[in-house]
């Protein structure tokens, strides 16, 4: 069996694979595995997260791994703050009665049923108070990966509903990297072979033919595919036969937008210390922005930047002075007015620029209007007329059809493809 695809898919179908009995090979474009899953150490007192950061709901696959694996989980406690609240000198809790948040909360309770048409999420906002929009257009349309005049209605009511059965609770690994719980058997029982950048699949016969951009050339009587949508999407890998059309058209019409991340580390924290962490919503280049909470682990003294779709694509425009607009941003609501506290502060940074991964190129896969059927597509896997078991099964973020976009549906996506195969064991 070969895996094309050392992210969270391919080494959790790699995991599973070989636990079954099957001999698997690993092949992997990048020089590291763990695709969109990358810690930073050093940075801060503890491992940090580049890409993939936290086990949503208390019910969801990647918390069970995490406790078979007896890795140590902290509770995510959060609370926010709009970045126009701050900016106009308002720096206490929104007020539970506040009427222009609670239309923000209604539309997110009312968002699981959804049976309206399939409109851009920015449209189904219009209407609402300008500060509701703010938190809305931050904690659903960055959220997901883009913009809210990106996302499809019906595909996020779905998306939404799906999460709510997950569970609402998050969780952290203390004082690990995320990719721990990755970590399969030891290294020579399931070889992952680096710098394999995979180019052209044979699946016309019994043998599945696999080569690389190197030349070197693979057999396996099936192939598990896991790359990002936009290997697919712009043809990176050749198939023979061809992809179906349908399968094609919905790498096309799946959406995946640039996603950054940005860590800033100050001298000090520019916050009140508390053991939850604290989420910005909505700066103009900036839509969310948090800290880490007080740990055991040390002083809260980092903030992450999360920046999607059109913001994701103003901050590049920017050049060598998205930095200093950011930190000018950061500067008007934390800490004295005037005191252009982040920017006086600021100790050391890291942009990770998702979009810029060659063998990646974008931040994850979010629901486009009219994409709802368009992921069964992407994931069913190529099969020979008559043959038992298919050729090419297909597993990633984007193939799942409702928790897209995560850790979790990247999970949930490899069992389901290692299902399809049918437990081949060579």
């Amino acid at each position: 069996m070969i895996v094309v695809g050392a992210g969270a898919a391919g080494l959790h179908a790699a995991r599973l694979l070989h636990r079954d009995g099957a001999r698997v090979t690993v092949l992997e474009a990048a020089d590291r595995a763990g695709g969109r899953v990358q810690s930073l150490p050093g940075f801060a007192t503890g491992p940090i997260e580049l890409g993939a950061e936290e086990l949503h709901g208390e019910h969801s696959l990647s918390l069970r791994l995490a406790r078979a694996g007896g890795l140590a989980v902290r509770l995510r406690r959060d609370r926010f703050r709009l970045w126009s609240d701050l900016a106009a000198g308002r720096r206490d809790a929104p007020s539970p009665s506040d009427l222009e948040l609670r239309q923000a909360e209604r539309f997110l309770d009312a968002l699981p049923s959804y049976q309206g048409s399939d409109r851009p999420l920015s449209q189904a906002l219009s209407r609402l108070p300008r500060r509701a929009r703010e938190l809305l257009d931050a904690s659903l349309g960055n959220e997901y990966g883009t913009s809210s005049e990106r996302l499809g209605m019906r595909a996020l009511a779905a998306a939404e509903l799906a999460w709510s059965r997950e569970g609402t609770r998050n969780y952290v690994l203390d004082g690990a990297p995320l990719l721990s719980l990755l970590a399969g058997p030891a290294p020579e029982a399931i070889p992952t072979l680096l710098g394999r950048q995979v180019s052209a699949i044979d699946w016309s016969g019994p043998k599945v033919q696999v080569r690389t951009r190197g030349g070197e050339r693979f057999t396996a009587e099936q192939v598990l595919l896991t790359v990002p949508l936009p290997v697919l999407r712009d043809g990176d890998i050749a198939f023979t036969p061809p992809l179906p059309a349908k399968k094609s058209q919905a790498a096309q019409g799946i959406g995946v937008d640039p996603a950054i991340k940005i860590l800033l580390r100050f001298r000090r924290p520019l916050w009140p210390a508390r053991r939850s962490s604290l989420t910005v919503l909505g700066a103009p280049l900036a839509p969310q922005v948090w800290t880490r909470g007080a740990s055991e682990a040390g002083r809260d003294d980092v903030l992450t930047a999360f920046i999607c779709g059109g913001a994701a694509e103003k901050f590049r425009a920017l050049g060598d002075r998205a930095l200093s607009v950011l930190l000018a941003q950061l500067d008007a609501v934390l800490g004295p007015p005037g005191a252009r506290a982040a920017s006086r502060t600021l100790v050391d940074h890291v942009i990770k620029d998702w979009g810029a991964e060659p063998f990646i190129r974008c931040g994850f896969s979010h629901p486009t209007v009219g994409s709802t059927p368009l992921r069964a597509r992407l994931a069913a896997p190529l099969r020979r007329p008559r043959a038992p078991r298919p050729s090419v099964a297909f597993a990633g973020e984007a193939t799942h059809v409702e928790l897209f976009g995560s850790l979790q549906g990247a999970l949930l996506s490899a069992e389901r493809a290692v299902a399809e195969l049918g437990g081949n064991k060579t």
